[in-house]
């Protein structure tokens, strides 16, 4: 399905998502190793039938890339897709001002 899973630490600021290869990286204020800018975006949960992964995707409907991100647990996929709807929620708001 996916060519490799790569770790990463990712930092939600606003309406982006920085990602940084690790979180030491991220610590020494290093520059972020990629970014995701949420505008547009939409975020679900996947469901697989393997219990040891908890993904869930980010749409980017400005490039048409869909990023897939693995939790290390249920409860963590949960929080990261409450807190980015939230988000994506709000933008939606001010965007339609």
């Amino acid at each position: 399905m996916y060519k490799s899973w790569k770790v990463r630490y990712f930092v939600l600021y606003e309406n982006v998502i920085f990602y940084f290869e690790s979180h030491q990286t991220f610590k020494k204020e290093a520059d972020p190793y990629g970014k995701i800018i949420l505008d547009g975006a939409k975020v679900d949960a996947v469901k697989l039938k393997d219990p040891l992964v908890h993904p869930f995707a980010i749409y980017d409907q400005t490039s048409d890339r869909v990023f897939i991100l693995d939790s290390p647990t249920e409860k963590e996929r949960k929080e990261w897709v409450i807190a980015l709807s939230k988000v994506l929620t709000e933008l939606d708001k001010t965007e339609s001002k």
